[in-house]
């Protein structure tokens, strides 16, 4: 098991800046005080980039160059998880098409880590409108990440919040 050492919270910060940089627009480093979760930071700051990309498979390439130029790669490697954000990336950027493939909506929520960002919001809500057969998935997924108020305006057609 591998040590969330200072070295490698600051290793992750470096390399999430890296990223952001390149891929968000953001090269911020992560904060001091949230330093003991920069794992998380650069698990989402991947998936999210994956998200934006035209290419996912590309950028995720382009994106493991980056890790494993690290010194820490194997360290990093074991604390998060390349797989899961690639994983939450493809769930974004085709929620239709994810939620075909799932007997329920809820079925995601743990890959999407129980959150959506204003753009997932704005794209369910969409597609809650647009595609009745995906509503009750749509409706489970909300509800199962606690999006209670969210379900609610998208359950009695009020989309104003998000079109």
């Amino acid at each position: 098991m591998v040590e969330n050492t200072l070295a490698l919270q600051h290793e992750m910060s470096r390399l999430d800046s890296i990223i952001g940089a390149k891929y968000l627009c953001d090269g911020r480093p992560v904060p001091e005080d949230q330093m003991h979760i920069a794992y998380m930071w650069l698990e989402n700051d991947i998936s999210s980039s994956l998200s934006e990309s035209a290419d996912i498979d590309k950028t995720f390439d382009e994106i493991c160059e980056i890790l494993k130029e690290s010194p820490l790669y194997s360290d990093i490697n074991e604390v998060i998880s390349l797989h899961t954000a690639y994983k939450r990336a493809i769930i974004r950027s085709d929620f239709a098409t994810a939620l075909r493939n799932v007997k329920n909506g809820s079925a995601l929520s743990g890959v999407l880590e129980w959150s959506f960002s204003d753009k997932d919001l704005i794209a369910l809500a969409k597609l809650h409108k647009s595609n009745k057969f995906l509503r009750k998935k749509i409706e489970d997924l909300l509800t199962d990440c606690n999006f209670h108020y969210e379900c609610s305006l998208m359950s009695s057609k009020d989309y104003s919040k998000w079109l």
